[in-house]
């Protein structure tokens, strides 16, 4: 019997999100893309410390945008646990370690609080009294949402269409089953190139190495494309159970 072929897309949204600025240890982020809602689930301190919560899973990680070091010493500079060894002011994208790190849901928004250094004097971050310079990033590390990414077995495939010179649609059978519905992955690329993604695709299903496998065809969110993406995919886009 020939198993079937499960195809890995995913699609190419942005993946960063800026903070609020405050001159507390709390660091906000609003709900809206990527973070549709923001995650429900807490973070304690005992989570944090045995490695438990969606940061230390590697769902999300959260950085520092820039360094306040000027004036070493003052209350207007960020301090450092040792974990974070010889910081330099102006120095960019210092990723909070997880274990500094608890979380709670807001209204409309998340709230990541980070421990100080007096607190934690390995992971711990103090934030300026300034609050301009307390500006952090969430970045997504992982598609979350089930528009984000998407499994299809090879065998729901339906249809592979030409809708323009740079878009090819692919058509499979509905994730729920409805009568009626598809699910439909967009492919834009290079323009004329449909039959090299084509071509990619009869080679995906026609290996029978791949049979039972999962194989990442467009995984636009890590830029990571089957052969080298000789079609130059460069945007993948869901519609799910359409009519």
């Amino acid at each position: 019997m020939i198993k079937d072929v499960f195809l890995y897309f995913s699609d190419d949204f942005t993946k960063t999100k800026a903070s609020t600025q405050t001159a507390d240890q709390v660091v906000t982020i609003a709900d809206g893309a990527p973070f549709a809602n923001m995650p429900a689930t807490a973070i304690t301190a005992a989570d944090a410390a045995s490695g438990k919560g969606f940061v230390h899973n590697g769902m999300v990680k959260l950085t520092l945008d820039a360094a306040h070091y000027a004036d070493e010493g003052t209350n207007d500079d960020h301090l450092f646990g040792s974990y974070y060894g010889t910081v330099v002011d102006d120095q960019a994208d210092i990723e909070v370690h997880p274990n500094a790190i608890t979380y709670a849901e807001g209204t409309g928004d998340g709230d990541f609080t980070i421990a100080t250094k007096a607190a934690d004097p390995v992971y711990g971050i103090t934030q300026s009294s300034t609050n301009t310079e307390n500006g952090f990033t969430l970045h997504l590390l992982k598609p979350y949402a089930a528009d984000q990414a998407l499994i299809k077995p090879a065998s729901h495939l339906l249809n592979v269409e030409a809708a323009s010179a740079t878009t090819t649609l692919l058509t499979f059978k509905p994730t729920t089953g409805d009568t009626g519905a598809q699910d439909t992955v967009t492919l834009t690329h290079a323009s004329n190139k449909h039959h090299l993604l084509a071509k990619s695709l009869a080679d995906v299903l026609c290996d029978a190495r791949n049979h039972g496998k999962l194989v990442k065809f467009a995984d636009a969110f890590n830029e990571i494309y089957f052969d080298g993406n000789p079609a130059g995919i460069t945007t993948v886009t869901f519609s799910i159970d359409a009519g």
